[in-house]
């Protein structure tokens, strides 16, 4: 087997996406034969396969065949991370011929936070803003500040769909970098939000 497909690697990824509870990857001629899941049922199982095929795509480089994603899904009521998970409310933008002023509303159970960026209106920062703006609504939901830092955004193209990719670091207990990504559907900056939360949702729900 190849250095280039790692069981640890593939499950360790797929066990970040929302609604995973569990996985397991059976490896043969250095390519993914079989993908067992068990996840709850807060997501439809075939949004979980394309989150599964983009994230394998954008941070590893790896194609999959959703026939040999299985996953079996359960109740889980537990008052554990998965039903804390925040949440997308809203994510907006002010364009004018000077400036980029973006808003990402987030809720965490009955608390909702608006978190905000303002920059020169340039084509580089409009990626930029809508992540910042993520990332100052987290500070305010969890009450801490300069924890979370961007390191980079990409947006990969696929075949017939896109993926955004954030990378970012933390030094909540000690200088962490992870990366989070999302299928871009319809809209590129909710995709980037959702890319944001991909990264740290876990992280932030273990303070």
């Amino acid at each position: 087997m190849s250095n280039r497909i790692d069981n640890r690697k593939i499950e360790d990824l797929v066990k970040k996406i929302q609604g995973v509870l569990s996985t397991k990857a059976v490896i043969d001629n250095d390519k993914i034969v079989e993908l067992h899941l068990l996840t709850d049922k807060s997501r439809n199982p075939k949004q979980i396969s394309r989150d599964i095929q983009s994230a394998l795509a954008a941070d590893l480089d790896i194609e999959i065949d959703h026939k040999v994603i299985s996953i079996a899904q359960i109740n889980f009521v537990e008052d554990s991370y998965s039903n804390k998970r925040v949440k997308i409310k809203s994510v907006s933008k002010i364009i004018n011929s000077t400036d980029l002023i973006c808003e990402v509303k987030l809720t965490l159970g009955d608390v909702e936070m608006v978190g905000s960026s303002q920059y020169r209106n340039i084509s580089s920062r409009k990626d930029y803003s809508v992540v910042i703006a993520t990332i100052d609504a987290l500070e305010k939901l969890f009450n801490f500040a300069d924890m979370v830092f961007l390191e980079g955004i990409e947006v990969i193209e696929r075949h017939n769909y896109s993926v955004a990719v954030v990378l970012v670091s933390t030094i909540f207990e000690q200088e962490e970098v992870m990366s989070g990504s999302s299928v871009v559907e319809d809209d590129r900056d909710l995709a980037l939000v959702k890319a944001t939360l991909d990264a740290v949702n876990r992280r932030l729900n273990m303070l």
